[in-house]
């Protein structure tokens, strides 16, 4: 016996024409009667949907030709197909997986699937025929604006792109509807805690310039926070806080790995070495830090005890985003830190998306969603012993 998937071999999928011929009805109506089905009586559309059933005919085989005939009428049909921006590290992160399971798991729920473009200012990026050619219904952009900048400004200029919404999670873009966590807020939240306990010399920890576009844009806000907690204690921001440039050397030994590299005296010599640890030694008013996310957090707690500096007893610090885990002795996370709404920002640029696409909403949307400040064990009233030395 031959085999079925032989036998087929060569053969033309089943089309319109044959279900008219068969029907003993036009082209278009056999096209009305599976698309619109109400345009005709309900006899005629069961009898030509049971003879197409028969024939074996796939709506899908031809939607391609259907939208690109209606896309050249100025009529873009949907492909439920949603591009996602995202930087080229995000594999690596806890925050995004929480993210895009959140972000896959709501398109699906609509019926649309994600097409995944990993962008980097540090490479140059070949665009997927998926995104210019008009497969993508609308982009979600998960990165910041100096990464996305270049592949945005290429799809600009193809005609199948053009009209297309573009949503952006956590950063504020040009031209983009937006879902964005109250960053200042949090900020503020945070410096607030620390005022209240006590602290009046305060480091916040910003990357290096050339690792600037790692982060979002929402980070810019958080100077704003910062001096406004000031003022509410009656402090002079200017000499309250203090900025301090993470160095290259621990972006990309510490914070990219979140674990302390080394073992024994050796790496203790190091740590005490460290540029972060002299800009305390230089700083001795300095009490607390606010770190820029919460593996830099880690990062640097496991540098200052490492150093012989204790947390919280001689530094306190403050994370922000809820994305890493500090462990204690009983496997119990003790990082101070603002809780971002990661999944709910997710869900909610899932939905706006499809209101976009349908509509409902413009390009200058913003929806602000609120964070929370987490208290645990990393942030406590300043010593005294440093506080005077």
């Amino acid at each position: 016996m031959d085999n079925p998937k032989n036998s087929q071999k060569g053969m033309r999928p089943v089309s319109m024409r044959d279900i008219a011929e068969r029907c003993g009805v036009s082209v278009p109506t056999v096209s009305r009667a599976l698309r619109d089905p109400e345009r005709h009586s309900p006899e005629l559309t069961q009898r030509i949907q049971q003879v197409a059933d028969e024939l074996g005919y796939d709506l899908r085989r031809y939607s391609w030709a259907r939208r690109l005939v209606m896309s050249r009428l100025g009529k873009p049909q949907l492909n439920h197909l949603i591009g996602v921006m995202l930087p080229h590290h995000f594999y690596r992160d806890t925050y995004y997986s929480r993210m895009l399971q959140s972000l896959f798991d709501e398109l699906a729920t609509q019926g649309y699937g994600a097409l995944v473009l990993c962008v980097s200012p540090a490479v140059t990026t070949k665009i997927p025929p998926s995104f210019y050619r008009g497969d993508v219904d609308a982009l979600i952009i998960a990165t910041s604006f100096e990464a996305c900048e270049p592949v945005l400004n290429e799809l600009a200029k193809e005609p199948f792109f053009n009209e297309r919404p573009i949503i952006s999670m956590m950063s504020v873009l040009p031209g983009c509807a937006a879902v964005v966590p109250d960053a200042e807020g949090g900020a503020y939240a945070a410096a607030a805690h620390l005022l209240e306990l006590g602290h009046r010399h305060i480091a916040y920890c910003v990357p290096p310039p050339e690792e600037r576009i790692s982060f979002g844009t929402h980070q810019d806000q958080f100077p704003q926070g910062h001096q406004r907690a000031c003022q509410l204690y009656g402090l002079d921001p200017a000499h309250t806080l203090k900025p301090y440039v993470l160095d290259s050397w621990l972006w990309r030994e510490y914070l990219a790995t979140a674990v302390v590299p080394g073992k024994g005296k050796s790496h203790y010599l190091q740590a005490k070495r460290h540029p972060l640890v002299k800009f305390l030694q230089a700083n001795p008013g300095i009490t607390a830090i606010l770190a820029p996310n919460d593996p830099a957090a880690v990062t640097i707690t496991k540098l200052l005890r490492h150093a012989g500096i204790r947390v919280p007893e001689d530094i306190s610090i403050i994370g922000y985003d809820d994305s890493a885990r500090l462990l204690n002795e009983f496997d119990e996370n003790i990082l101070t830190t603002v809780r971002v709404p990661v999944e709910k920002i997710a869900q909610t640029a899932a939905r706006i998306t499809i209101d976009a696409l349908e509509g409902k909403i413009t390009g200058d949307t913003r929806i602000t969603l609120p964070v929370e400040l987490v208290l645990r064990q990393t942030s406590a009233s300043p010593s005294a012993a440093r506080s005077m030395a």
